[in-house]
C-alpha cells in the first residue's frame, strides 16, 4: 500500500497530465526523476579548482545546467580562455559517478507515481541531455531503471542537443506513439527544454514532487 505523502505524488503527477489516457510520457532525467542538479554543480565547482577556475556552486548551476558535455567545455573556454582536455573531461566523470553512488536519491515521491503509472501500462521513456552512460547509472542508483528498460534516449543520439525537439522525437517514434500523443515531464524550469517539447506537438507535464535542495542547500 502506498503511504499517503506517495499516494498524494501519484495522484499530482496524473492530475498534471493534460490527459489522463494518453498512453505515452517522456520523462527528463535530472530534476524530474533523479534530484542531482544540486550534487552535479557541486562536483563541477570542486573539478574546476583543478584549472584554477574559483565557481561557487550556485554559479555552476547557473552556467551549466542544462548543457551538454560539449556545451560546459565551450562554458568553461568562453570564461577562461582554454578549453578542458581529455584528462579533465575523464576526472569530471569519474566524480560525479562517485558523488551519484554515494548521495543520489530519487525526486521524492517519483518511483511509486511511475509504478502506478506502469501498472496501467503507459509506455514511458527517458529524454536527457546527460551522457547515456550517466543516465543508466542514475537510474540504477536510483532503483528507477526498471521502469524504463531500454528507453533511454540522449541528446548524443541526434542531430541537434536541446532545446530542438530532435530527442523527444526519437523517443516518441522508439516508444511507437506520434508526438502528439505523448506528454513530456519537465523540470520547474523557464522556457527553452519545454518548448522544444510543444515544437514536436507534444504536451508539456511538470512535476509536482521536484526537490529544490540545490537553492536550500548550496553554500552561500
Amino acid at each position: 500500500m502506498l503511504s499517503p505523502a506517495d499516494a498524494r505524488a501519484c495522484a499530482m503527477v496524473e492530475g498534471s497530465l493534460t490527459d489522463v489516457s494518453l498512453p505515452a510520457l517522456i520523462f527528463d532525467c535530472d530534476g524530474v526523476l533523479i534530484d542531482s542538479e544540486y550534487l552535479a554543480s557541486r562536483v563541477e565547482s570542486e573539478q574546476l579548482h583543478a584549472l584554477g577556475i574559483e565557481l561557487g556552486v550556485d554559479e555552476a548551476h547557473a552556467l551549466f545546467l542544462g548543457k551538454t558535455v560539449d556545451g560546459v567545455l565551450d562554458a568553461i573556454a568562453a570564461r577562461s580562455g582554454n578549453r578542458p582536455g581529455a584528462a579533465w573531461v575523464y576526472n569530471w566523470a569519474f566524480a560525479t559517478a562517485h558523488a551519484f553512488e554515494r548521495e543520489l536519491e530519487a525526486v521524492r515521491g517519483i518511483g511509486a507515481a511511475l509504478q502506478v503509472l506502469q501498472e496501467r501500462r503507459y509506455r514511458m521513456a527517458v529524454a536527457s541531455q546527460s551522457p547515456l552512460a550517466r543516465v543508466q547509472l542514475s537510474l540504477q542508483v536510483t532503483g528507477l531503471a526498471g521502469h524504463f528498460g531500454r528507453h533511454l534516449y540522449v541528446s548524443s543520439m541526434v542531430p541537434r542537443p536541446k532545446p530542438a525537439p530532435d530527442v523527444y522525437l526519437l523517443a516518441a517514434e522508439k516508444l511507437g506513439a506520434a508526438p502528439a500523443i505523448a506528454s513530456s515531464s519537465k523540470t520547474r524550469r523557464p522556457a527553452p527544454p519545454p518548448r522544444a517539447a510543444r515544437e514536436c506537438g507534444r504536451s508539456v507535464m511538470r512535476p509536482a514532487t521536484r526537490s529544490a535542495r540545490c537553492r536550500r542547500a548550496a553554500p552561500r
